[in-house]
């Protein structure tokens, strides 16, 4: 994506979806979440915030957990540098539902705020893939 580019719902949905495949692939280089991350990330998910640092080291553990990972978007809304989106993520048995909201940087995400909901699988998965306990 071209820095400052504005995104309408379309291309935002596309966004999410070529970041989502490429940060979940198993055989992705260690710099993929420099393409889609700036440096000083910061997620709030649920009532944890995490930075990049911490954010690639869940990466890195969910790459390891799950063979098969897909991402459902139900909605997602881009507008200017904001885009929304509601997804279920689908994996070995663990079904979590995720609202967020993505502000966008030079073309990168640079900040995350997020809900989450276990719909199906073990709670102990929600605690450490979504919140890091």
């Amino acid at each position: 994506m071209e820095k400052n580019r504005k995104m309408n719902s379309e291309q935002a949905e596309v966004f999410l979806d070529e970041m989502a495949k490429a940060v979940c692939d198993p055989n992705a280089d260690s710099k993929v979440t420099d393409r889609y991350f700036t440096e000083d990330f910061v997620q709030v998910i649920d009532d944890t915030t995490i930075g990049r640092s911490q954010l690639d080291s869940r990466i890195n553990l969910f790459r390891m957990e799950y063979s098969a990972v897909r991402f459902d978007y139900l909605s997602v809304i881009g507008e200017g540098d904001r885009i929304a989106d509601a997804k279920a993520k689908d994996g070995q048995q663990l079904t979590i539902k995720v609202i967020s909201l993505y502000t966008l940087r030079d073309g990168r995400i640079s900040r995350a705020e997020s809900l989450s909901r276990l719909i199906e699988g073990n709670p102990e998965d929600l605690q450490l893939l979504v919140r890091g306990e």
